[in-house]
């Protein structure tokens, strides 16, 4: 077995543990704070899925990923703060007009969007360079002249 399919199955074992620790957090009650644990499961996913043949590109876990975990981790806890903050009242101001722990779900949702979108187009070169997609795209066509003749097509 080689390093890097050795440490994705690390990934994905440490990411299948988090999935049953955020199931127990849920059922006994701690929920809120499981958002947190599911948001470092979901920082293991992005990771694995920028590898480049087994290996995170630097730039990577700094913009987009680390960038989108922040993001993520400090949106959620202003949740939470706002929501313990207005329990119960009415909130005395909104955020771009949502009720203050709602405004940063919105945010968080937008932001994530936009950091990943962004950081993967500047960094596109990094994740899936021109010769990697053109040997995609020759494998592909050269599965579709296999299969054309038995009149199937994978497009």
């Amino acid at each position: 077995m080689n390093e890097s399919s050795n440490n994705n199955g690390v990934l994905v074992v440490i990411t299948g543990i988090l999935w049953v620790v955020v199931t127990l957090m849920a059922w006994f009650g701690y929920w809120f704070q499981g958002i947190f644990v599911s948001f470092v499961m979901m920082l293991l996913y992005l990771i694995a899925g920028a590898k480049l043949h087994g290996k995170l590109d630097k730039t990577f876990l700094i913009y987009p990923i680390f960038s989108w975990f922040v993001l993520w981790m400090v949106s959620f806890w202003l949740v939470g703060h706002y929501s313990d903050m207005f329990r119960g009242n009415a909130p005395t101001f909104t955020i771009l007009g949502f009720h203050p722990s709602f405004a940063w779900v919105f945010i968080a949702w937008v932001g994530s969007v936009l950091t990943l979108t962004l950081g993967f187009y500047l960094l596109r070169d990094k994740w899936l360079p021109q010769e990697d997609w053109d040997a995609y795209q020759a494998k592909i066509q050269q599965l579709n002249s296999e299969r054309n003749k038995g009149g199937k097509s994978y497009e």
